[in-house]
């Protein structure tokens, strides 16, 4: 890192500037060299440097005028919150001031029903979700240094954490900030609602690193605890074998709260230092935190009804929907009726991706290699015994929908062109029923003609594009049906699942795959997707 040179001028006015400064905070000037020791350098330990003076404001008055005083006098700033930054964004300059917002730690503010905490600079990161805890609520952004950095700091450098997978970074949960600018004026951006229209100033200020200017304020959005975190922890034979599998998890629209990964070095040092019980010779290990959504107490009674009836997949149905939309729950309602009855498949109602499934179904869904993913689709074709298990769905407790509208469009398309050829086929209905319509036309006119009746000029135009279009939509109904074979043909599922195999061999339970084949619950008419023995 190149640090910037010093200004010898700016140094020899030294005793000047720290006079000045104890004027503006006669109780925070630090210019002793031992004090001053502590703030040579934040957590990028590599670089020192001794800063000219540290000044500790209290109030963002204190702040203003001293960043008035340091643009009138040219002297270079540098804000620092904790030190805790591994980017060097606290490192002092020997001829600047170092101004530490650690005095500033008032908690001003704590707003349930908006979701929101306002906080001074100085207050740390874990301390805004203990003033929040006992009332179920958190603060997602979870730096590893959270039990010391400050939220000033988080928001100079944008920090995160691991939870930022599914929860964002700093940028994500903040509402406002009120900070001060170089000339010592005191500006708001945001507020308890968050940015406003236009220029998106407040992501700009966020991660600046102090360039723009020295934060004061602080709004943050505050979440509510899920009941249950789990964790899991994967170990994998090889690197990109790791990678992958978190590719595929975000791939199926599965956000886990978090998602570290860890190669086999770092997991035997590790291991070495307080014997964890990570899997020996795992050449990575991926540990997965999910806060869930549904219920997990539910899981217990689920598998006593998978094994009473002896069930492969055992779905939740959900009963109420607590927390949606009125428009949501009617498109719902009105999406699987118009899917069971475009469908052969029977795919149940008002059923979610909340299921247990046994090793061999999971194994049935994974031998299909289609793409385009209707998961509640692909477990109903498979078969096997599957039972369904009523629950009442909560009001989600923390973050926000993964199924915007668009989302939503996208979900039913996937759905209907992946277990139904209706949409082919409507081209045929359409062309018949402008055949039946241009033949009653037709008498109509030759109807008119015969019993003298005056037929106007547009009549023979129109029969035409009747006819026309008729032709049209005969041909494209065929090649509809033709396109809609290949379609069945390209997703390559398996004709038959066999659920067990019995004598011969001597193998029992077994499961096998023809995927060389179309299902013929693919073929118009056939049915023919349940396990066969």
């Amino acid at each position: 890192m190149l640090l910037p040179p010093t200004d010898s001028k700016i140094v020899a006015r030294r005793a000047e500037i720290v006079a000045a400064l104890k004027d503006i905070v006669p109780d925070g000037v630090v210019a002793d060299p031992s004090g001053l020791a502590t703030f040579d350098s934040d957590a990028l330990s590599a670089y020192h440097q001794m800063p000219l003076v540290c000044v500790l404001p209290s109030n963002r008055e204190q702040v203003s005028a001293i960043l008035k005083f340091a643009q009138a006098e040219g002297v270079p700033i540098v804000p620092r919150g904790a030190g805790t930054s591994l980017s060097g964004g606290a490192l002092p300059r020997e001829d600047g001031i170092l101004i530490g917002m650690g005095r500033m730690k008032r908690i001003i503010e704590i707003d349930y029903e908006n979701g929101c905490v306002v906080v001074e600079p100085g207050v740390t990161n874990l301390n805004i979700t203990k003033a929040v805890e006992a009332n179920g609520f958190y603060y997602a952004p979870d730096p590893s240094s959270q039990i010391a950095c400050t939220i000033g700091g988080n928001v100079a450098e944008n920090s995160g954490g691991l939870h930022c997978l599914k929860y964002g970074l700093t940028t994500n949960n903040l509402l406002g900030v009120t900070f001060v600018l170089p000339g010592g004026e005191i500006v708001t951006l945001g507020g308890k609602s968050g940015a406003q229209g236009g220029l998106d100033l407040l992501g700009l200020v966020t991660g600046s690193e102090g360039l723009l200017g020295v934060v004061v304020e602080v709004v943050v959005k505050i979440l509510r605890k899920a009941p249950v975190t789990r964790t899991l922890l994967a170990s994998f034979d090889s690197v990109p074998a790791a990678g992958a599998c978190v590719a595929a998890i975000i791939a199926d629209g599965v956000v886990p709260a978090a998602m570290e990964f860890m190669d086999r070095r770092a997991a035997e040092a590790i291991e070495s230092y307080n014997q964890p019980g990570y899997p020996s010779g795992a050449e990575a290990i991926l540990i997965i935190d999910a806060d869930l959504q549904d219920p997990p107490e539910l899981l217990a009674p689920m598998l006593q009804a998978m094994r009473e009836s002896g069930a492969d997949v055992v779905y939740g149905v959900r009963r109420s929907r607590s927390g949606e939309t009125a428009f949501k729950r009617a498109t719902a309602h009105g999406f699987y009726r118009l899917l069971s009855r475009a469908t052969e498949v029977d795919i149940p109602l008002d059923a979610g991706d909340f299921r247990l499934m046994s090793r061999r179904a999971l194994d049935a869904l994974l031998a299909m290699p289609e793409q385009a993913r209707f998961i509640r689709g692909m477990v109903a074709w498979i078969g096997f015994k599957q039972v369904p298990f009523a629950y009442d769905r909560q009001t989600r407790f923390a973050g926000e929908t993964k199924y915007p509208l668009r989302k939503m469009i996208r979900f039913a398309l996937d759905a209907l062109t992946g277990f139904s050829s209706a949409p082919l086929k409507l081209a045929s209905h359409v062309g018949f029923g402008l055949s039946v319509g241009s033949v009653l036309l037709v008498l109509y006119i030759a109807y008119a003609w015969l019993s003298g009746r005056s037929i106007q000029g547009w009549t023979s135009l129109m029969l035409i594009v009747v006819i026309l279009g008729a032709i049209q939509m005969f041909v494209l109904a065929l090649m509809g049906e033709y396109i809609g074979r290949l379609y069945n043909e390209a997703k390559k599922r398996p004709l038959y699942i066999v659920e067990e195999i019995a004598g011969g061999d001597g193998q029992n339970a077994r499961l096998g795959y023809l995927a060389d084949a179309t299902a013929k619950s693919d073929r118009p008419g056939g049915k023919g997707k349940r396990p066969t023995k």
